[in-house]
């Protein structure tokens, strides 16, 4: 609509016309806190499983170091860093073997076997065997879940990064809406006072 040529009763907007390009911060503040509630729910959650899963695999561990005799080729559980990089220890099973040197030293096993031949280890066979596959299945969803969990981390630090730098443009919309205004006074235009308020020249109409 083009501007009239001087400032009218009603000024050179609709009356109400402001209030119908509300962006609905309500709405906007309901969505935003349901969001967080979720994430946050999220993530708690995962926390409560992978502690319940590292509580298996600690009792696992128990039952590897008792179910098998001190000689090497036993089957143990280790908590270590995999990968260059990693902030927190995973945990890794591992065997125990041999080494050029002769002494005994964990070694981490990439894939499963079975139970090492040797007979000293017939007693707890079954049970051992039953204890390491159920470690590998522990260990996979531990993986995936704190994939998970690092997924969510980094969703929330995009927000945060598509957060940044809006106070500062912000603030200036703001002095361009308030050059805007400073002009259509001196034009003569009327501005009403919703819209003068949110240019910030209250003063400017009121004087």
């Amino acid at each position: 609509m083009p501007f009239p040529n001087k400032a009218s009763a009603r000024g050179i907007w609709p009356v109400g016309a402001s209030a119908a390009t509300s962006v609905g911060d309500e709405d906007a503040l309901a969505i935003a806190a349901q969001a967080r509630a979720k994430l946050i729910g999220q993530v708690e959650e995962l926390y409560r499983d992978i502690a319940g899963v590292d509580l298996v695999i600690r009792r696992i561990a128990d039952v590897l170091r008792v179910s098998q005799p001190l000689v090497h080729g036993r089957y143990d559980v280790r908590w270590w860093k995999v990968q260059a990089g990693d902030r927190g220890r995973q945990p890794v099973l591992v065997r125990w073997m041999k080494a050029t040197t002769g002494r005994v030293q964990p070694k981490r096993v990439e894939r499963y076997k079975g139970v090492g031949k040797h007979q000293a280890f017939d007693m707890n066979r079954t049970e051992t065997d039953i204890a390491v596959k159920m470690f590998l299945k522990y260990a996979a969803y531990r993986k995936a879940l704190t994939r998970k969990l690092w997924q969510l981390k980094h969703y929330a630090l995009r927000i945060d990064s598509l957060r940044f730098g809006i106070s500062d443009d912000l603030e200036y919309i703001g002095s361009i809406h308030y050059k805007i205004g400073k002009r259509l006074i001196a034009a003569g235009h009327e501005i009403d006072l919703d819209t003068a308020t949110k240019m910030g020249l209250i003063e400017a109409v009121e004087g």
